[in-house]
């Protein structure tokens, strides 16, 4: 049985993790812009060669980082969390040139302001808010 609080929990984690990830995904495209802007036009160019070299990355330096970080001794385990954090700001790096392609594709995406009326039922249009 859920309780009113684990929910508002569980809202505020997504919520924070969508906050946290667009800012980060942000902060390394503007950090980092001629290495963003590499991963873009690489990724454009050789889709599939891109795609095949970032999964085997994952899975070979992930893999041995994942094995290192579950190691009891700390100098192994240090070494293994720095692996992991050199492979997520490096997929950060591609993620921010990924964005920047897709945003390329579509330059004239822009959010539609909503209207500044409110038509009734009877089709006129009023200044007044629609009743419930």
């Amino acid at each position: 049985m859920f309780i009113a609080g684990d929910i508002l929990a569980t809202i505020g984690f997504f919520l924070g993790l969508a906050v946290t990830s667009w800012a980060t995904l942000l902060s390394f495209k503007l950090l980092f812009p001629a290495r963003a802007d590499r991963a873009a036009e690489s990724m454009s160019e050789n889709t599939w060669k891109t795609a095949l070299t970032g999964t085997g990355f994952l899975l070979a330096v992930g893999g041995a980082a994942l094995v290192l970080a579950g190691n009891p001794l700390p100098l192994v385990k240090i070494v293994g969390m720095v692996l992991l954090g050199w492979m997520f700001a490096i997929s950060l790096v591609g993620a921010a040139g990924h964005a920047r392609t897709s945003r390329a594709e579509r330059p004239t995406t822009t959010v539609q302001p909503a209207p500044a009326h409110i038509t009734s039922t009877a089709g006129a249009k009023t200044n007044q808010p629609a009743s419930g």
